[in-house]
């Protein structure tokens, strides 16, 4: 019956939906209707709980993965949360299943990247407690999500700023530099 309402509701939003449930004290990716992974497969999160699904991620484990599992835990049926969560990709396809941590091989040019963002919301849902996880992906090309100069020198600090291990994780290593040095010269 689920996975009916899944394929049902999937067909009439432009989100991704993630339904997290409660299984044996933690919540587990229960069910999806995914069609824009930003490098992730379904296949490798169904039925894991959120440290394993968030395995890959720098820092997670060690920096906000328990903050993260409290925050789900106070949710509240009449308080859905939101987030962004943003990466710089060489290609701008929406579907993208696999890619994190790539950076052997050429760098493409910065004025060949562009900003992905993801607009996740988090909801509890009556009755069930289970947790409705949207994910809304955009895509730009770099020169055009960054036409300020402010926000340029927002984003090269950001990449300069950025630990190695996130680097590595978001697949920026071979072209940060690049980038920190377009972004400062495009006037």
């Amino acid at each position: 019956e689920l996975a009916a309402h899944d394929h049902a509701l999937g067909r009439r939003v432009q989100e991704d939906l993630c339904l997290m449930i409660e299984h044996e004290g933690e919540l587990v990716l229960g069910a999806a209707s995914l069609c824009f992974p930003g490098r992730w497969r379904l296949s490798e999160k169904i039925g894991k709980p959120m440290m394993a699904i968030h395995q890959p991620v720098a820092r997670y484990a060690s920096d906000i993965g328990r903050a993260t599992d409290d925050l789900l835990g106070r949710l509240t049926v009449d308080r859905p949360i939101w987030r962004l969560n943003w990466s710089l990709v060489d290609d701008p396809a929406l579907f993208q299943p696999t890619g994190h941590g790539v950076s052997d091989g050429e760098a493409v040019p910065p004025e060949q990247l562009s900003l992905r963002v993801e607009r996740q919301t988090l909801r509890r849902l009556p009755d069930t407690g289970a947790i409705l996880f949207t994910i809304r992906t955009y895509v730009r090309d770099l020169s055009e999500a960054f036409g300020q100069q402010a926000d340029r020198e927002h984003l090269a600090s950001t990449l300069q700023t950025m630990p190695d291990d996130v680097r590595a994780y978001k697949s920026l290593t071979a072209v940060a530099d690049q980038a920190i040095a377009w972004l400062r010269a495009a006037r």
